[in-house]
């Protein structure tokens, strides 16, 4: 995910799944210099000593928080969030809506390359910026300070939106996931967007889900992409996309 914030596009690429297998396996990653010199050299380092196929050369997770790319983040922990009241709007909207639309909106994540280089540095910067720790996770507690000391969130309204916003954590580990947080601020982002860019985010979503290329949407090509979907069958046989597409 970083790789694709930071450049724009997925650092693997193939037709078919035998030679994206073949290209993952040998780390032969994809450098677009059009979109590279655009990013920061200690970015680029950072990137490039994860994507290492040898286990022992490569960048521990020890190694990668004590690196200048997230050492340099971090010391802007006192500065705000950059979250905003539309962001409680947003994950609220993404916690309560159905699975096949959270489905839509975690796959889209992978349409970031649509997003212009600005768009994806401050998707970035607001995570970074809402976790306490140094070690990039966010906990929903950090979330909760974030609505209460910088949005003013009243008690009872923040109790409220706490709740429903820990529906999400279906592990139970306290944390908010960073494909969970990338998801939420893409439902804001439709919300608030561009018309034009967002119909080209919808259709390369639909185009993610329909892999073989049909025109329209069965339970099976979206499982096979997203899993498991409570209700599925049931929004496919009422939504125009199952019968005409996109």
């Amino acid at each position: 995910i970083t790789f694709i914030l930071l450049f724009g596009y997925m650092p693997f690429g193939a037709r078919d799944d035998h030679t994206l297998a073949k290209q993952i396996i040998q780390g032969d990653y994809r450098r677009l210099e059009r979109a590279w010199k655009k990013v920061s050299p200690t970015a680029q380092d950072f990137v490039q000593k994860l994507l290492v196929v040898n286990p022992q050369k490569r960048m521990t997770a020890k190694d990668a928080l004590a690196h200048p790319f997230i050492a340099e983040a971090n010391r802007f922990k006192h500065c705000p969030s950059g979250l905003d009241s539309h962001a409680i709007t947003a994950f609220l909207s993404f916690a309560a809506a159905p699975h096949f639309k959270q489905a839509s909106f975690r796959v889209m994540v992978y349409s970031l390359g649509l997003l212009s280089l600005e768009e994806r540095r401050k998707l970035r910067c607001a995570f970074l910026l809402a976790g306490s720790g140094t070690d990039g996770i966010i906990f929903w507690a950090d979330l909760e300070k974030i609505f209460r000391e910088e949005l003013k969130l009243p008690a009872e309204k923040l109790k409220q939106v706490m709740h429903a916003l820990r529906a999400l954590d279906n592990d139970s580990d306290d944390e908010i996931q960073f494909s969970d947080f990338l998801a939420a601020m893409m439902a804001r982002k439709m919300w608030q967007g561009d018309p034009i860019q967002d119909d080209a985010l919808l259709r390369e979503t639909f185009r993610r889900f329909d892999e073989e290329g049909k025109g329209y949407l069965t339970a099976d090509s979206v499982e096979a992409v997203a899993g498991k979907v409570e209700n599925l069958e049931a929004v496919l046989q009422q939504d125009r996309w199952l019968q005409k597409g996109m």
